[in-house]
């Protein structure tokens, strides 16, 4: 057994390190006492996360925190390359999941099942991991922007967005593929994936999927340039910096959204609390996010950048407090707050910390 693994909780890997939702991943199992082994494409092109710039730096030197290179989590064929570096975990967060609007869904959806299915049978291999969290999203329950729900409709955790399905009679019948369509249909095949194998494998781990809406906030480790901010939250630099408020066409900056941190915690709570979290998909939502409340609360919390953050017209197009209008959908949330005993840091908080996070990018 290694010495990383020594530590009382335990070790948990966390695919898929360099991501903007892994570093907090990361930050919040090592604070509450897990040793964490991450797996990266590239070493290389990952020392940033190792730097003594990194707030993971310590945790390294302390043998907490060490990276391993996994270059192809999809190979179904060698899970057990994986499995080595999965090797005497307690738990396993697989955060690593594609993020893209490629049209080709042979590739997109591919890659997240094959990548799901892999992870899972090289855990299934380690027989002293207890815990198995999927990094999923809310476009598996329901992709808003190709199937959006009635105002006032609850979404719960029930439902399945059938993109993959639409994906295939498309595919089918020789139409083009839109590519929120493709990327939809990823999340939702990837995370059946997840479920499928439970059903059929009966793995001695407790699994949870972890379903969030847009994510945004401060990035755990310190990007090295504006282009390194994650794409769902630079919209908030982006308004500091003092650009046009996004167009709802963008989509990006409008709707729901939840903290990023928040979603670190139910990651944490999950393998943690892996009897209560078992069998449970968590949708994590907090806020209904309109572009106008971030520049308002920018221009209150940055008054000497008046001249550069874009004034917009004042209190319209949101509800005080970041809440959801009328005409929106509605999330059922209730299954993680009741089981992590815990509710949502409030969006405020989230556009300010974000903007103290990313202002010396200015």
């Amino acid at each position: 057994m290694s010495a990383i693994s020594r530590q009382a909780k335990g070790l948990v890997v966390v695919t898929g390190a360099n991501g903007f939702i892994a570093g907090h991943v990361i930050l919040s199992l090592l604070s509450s006492g897990y040793a964490v082994r991450g797996t990266v494409r590239s070493l290389e092109r990952c020392q940033h996360l190792q730097s003594v710039e990194s707030p993971l730096h310590p945790y390294l030197l302390q043998g907490f925190f060490s990276l391993t290179e996994v270059t192809d989590l999809t190979d179904l064929t060698s899970p057990t390359e994986v499995a080595a570096a999965f090797a005497d975990a307690t738990a396993v967060a697989h955060l690593a999941q594609p993020v893209s609007f490629n049209t080709d869904a042979e590739y997109v959806v591919g890659t997240a099942v094959r990548g799901t299915q892999t992870a899972l049978e090289a855990a299934a291999q380690i027989k002293s991991v207890k815990s198995f969290v999927l990094m999923s999203s809310i476009s598996a329950v329901r992709m808003l922007v190709s199937n959006p729900a009635p105002p006032g409709h609850v979404i719960t955790a029930d439902e399945w967005d059938d993109a993959d399905l639409k994906v295939k009679a498309l595919q089918a019948e020789g139409k083009p593929l839109p590519g929120p369509l493709v990327y939809a249909a990823s999340k939702a095949a990837g995370e059946r994936a997840l479920w499928e194998f439970v059903k059929l494998n009966k793995p001695g781990f407790a699994t949870t999927a972890i379903n969030p809406v847009f994510v945004a906030g401060p990035s755990a480790v310190p990007p090295r340039t504006a282009t390194d901010i994650s794409g769902t939250t630079k919209f908030i630099f982006d308004l500091l910096a003092g650009k046009d408020l996004p167009p709802p066409e963008r989509l990006v900056g409008y709707g729901a959204y939840v903290d990023v941190r928040d979603v670190a915690r139910l990651v944490s709570f999950a393998i943690g609390h892996s009897e209560v979290a078992d069998g449970h998909r968590f949708l994590a939502v907090s806020s209904w996010v309109h572009p106008q409340g971030v520049v308002d609360v920018l221009r209150k919390a940055y008054p000497d950048r008046h001249h550069i953050i874009q004034e917009g017209t004042p209190g319209e197009g949101y509800i005080n407090g970041f809440g959801f209008p009328h005409s929106a959908p509605k999330f059922d949330t209730a299954t993680a707050v009741k089981a992590s005993g815990e509710g949502w840091i409030p969006f405020e908080d989230t556009i300010l910390a974000a903007a103290q996070a990313y202002k010396g990018l200015l």
